[in-house]
């Protein structure tokens, strides 16, 4: 009994030592970005957030995702507003992004089919002048949707508009005097 008891403190000696080899290969690996200045990781966060498609991470999109790794990261994250400005509008944290966003131009995309979508909207009408691209998936055809807001569209570069439900509607428009594009395309 007392061998059996001997081997398994063994085992777990050499798989604490495994563990410890394993710690410290991970700490060199990241060690370089501690004394990252927060500057240049602001500039690597944007770039990751940009180059992640909002969609495939809607449970945990890429700035929640950076406020995780740790307090400074978290830190720099709640501290920069741009990280926050693309807003997927059916997220349940919506009027967090707003808020961390400040007055930044927002990019924005909203499902108008799903259930959230009237919190949604309410919730993004005000700040409609910082709207700077929107992409609007619509069940049907709806011009009401943008009817309240379309005198305070002051920051607007691009609209897309996406309707499930309908045939084939694949148009194009480009609206050169304002230098904003709308584009309108069935799903």
């Amino acid at each position: 009994m007392v061998s059996l008891v001997q081997a398994m403190v063994d085992d777990l000696r050499k798989r604490k030592a495994e563990l410890l080899d394993l710690i410290d290969k991970h700490k060199a690996a990241v060690l370089p970005l501690r004394y990252f200045p927060p500057e240049l990781l602001v500039e690597i966060f944007g770039h990751a957030v940009t180059m992640v498609h909002a969609r495939l991470f809607m449970e945990h999109p890429p700035p929640l995702m950076l406020m995780e790794v740790c307090t400074r990261w978290r830190r720099i994250v709640l501290d920069t507003p741009r990280l926050w400005t693309r807003i997927l509008a059916n997220h349940p944290m919506i009027d967090s992004w707003i808020t961390r966003s400040r007055e930044l131009p927002l990019r924005i995309e909203l499902d108008l089919s799903s259930a959230a979508s009237a919190y949604a909207l309410e919730t993004l009408i005000p700040h409609s002048h910082r709207w700077q691209h929107i992409d609007i998936c619509l069940y049907e055809p709806n011009s009401d949707i943008l009817e309240c807001v379309r005198t305070r569209l002051d920051s607007l570069e691009s609209l897309n508009l996406s309707f499930a439900g309908i045939q084939s509607l694949r148009t194009r428009y480009h609206k050169a005097a304002m230098g904003a594009t709308v584009g309108v395309h069935h799903r």
